[in-house]
């Protein structure tokens, strides 16, 4: 397999280890989701530095199994060496494969995870059907991406923030994938457990600009594109830093999660 591109929205591990903290009450969540017991069989679609892998393997036991895939060798690589750290590795198996194509046999997963990877994929739809056909009868699917598009950063000028909200949306292969999961979910006929919208919220411009804005040398391709001008990003930056030494600072957006049975 060679190398896989990296798409304008891509993340690296020390960003991911950084979004990870940041979103620890949102991993609960899904965790809680999956209803995942002793003896099952998990996977962790788009697993990424494998953080989640390890609560997966302590919940399954020593007769079960935990599979992580991931599309970047590099992080199945850390995903690997994070389970043997944690002592869970001889039920876990990671995983290098396109998502739109895993590398599993039909109806051999009694749970599925899958956190914020449709905004990397150009077609999600086919990624959710593939997660479909892995998972049995009776087994459970959650899904959670972000709305980029319900990005919002306090600032006096509402034209440009707005201009800087749609531009960091269309960054992505599929920024709005959060907005999309009900109805892929529909479609494939699951049945829809739980639908529930989660403000992520940003009160210090430090991890803001961490773990959003500052990714992926986002600033300068604002500027390259046209979206807005030197000056004016310039000034908005400013703006931002000030109203933080002030403890003012607010910007925040959605991850929406979805949790579905499969029926038949």
């Amino acid at each position: 397999m060679s190398d896989p591109p990296q798409n304008p929205g891509y993340l690296d591990q020390a960003v991911l280890h950084n979004l990870t903290a940041f979103t620890k009450a949102l991993k609960r969540r899904i965790t809680d989701l999956l209803k995942i017991k002793p003896g099952d069989h998990a996977i962790d679609v788009g697993c990424g530095t494998g953080s989640d892998l390890i609560a997966m393997a302590r919940m399954v036991g020593e007769t079960g199994l935990v599979v992580g895939l991931d599309y970047d060798p590099a992080m199945t690589a850390e995903a690997a060496a994070l389970a043997r750290q944690a002592g869970v590795v001889a039920r876990v198996l990671n995983v290098t494969a396109d998502a739109q194509e895993i590398p599993h046999s039909a109806c051999s997963f009694d749970a599925c995870r899958c956190e914020r990877l449709l905004q990397h994929v150009e077609d999600p739809e086919r990624v959710v059907k593939d997660m479909v056909r892995i998972i049995r009868k009776g087994g459970r699917i959650v899904v959670a991406d972000t709305d980029w598009a319900t990005l919002s950063i306090d600032a006096p000028d509402f034209a440009i923030e707005r201009r800087i909200a749609r531009f960091r949306a269309e960054m992505y292969y599929n920024g709005c994938a959060g907005r999309q999961i009900f109805r892929l979910m529909k479609r494939q006929r699951l049945q829809v457990s739980a639908l529930e919208v989660h403000p992520i919220v940003w009160t210090d411009y430090g991890t803001f600009r961490a773990t959003s804005f500052a990714l992926n040398n986002f600033e300068q391709r604002l500027i390259d594109s046209r979206t807005i001008t030197e000056n004016e990003l310039a000034a908005f930056l400013d703006y931002l830093a000030e109203a933080d030494r002030q403890g003012t600072f607010y910007a925040s957006g959605n991850i929406v999660v979805v949790a579905g049975l499969k029926q038949a």
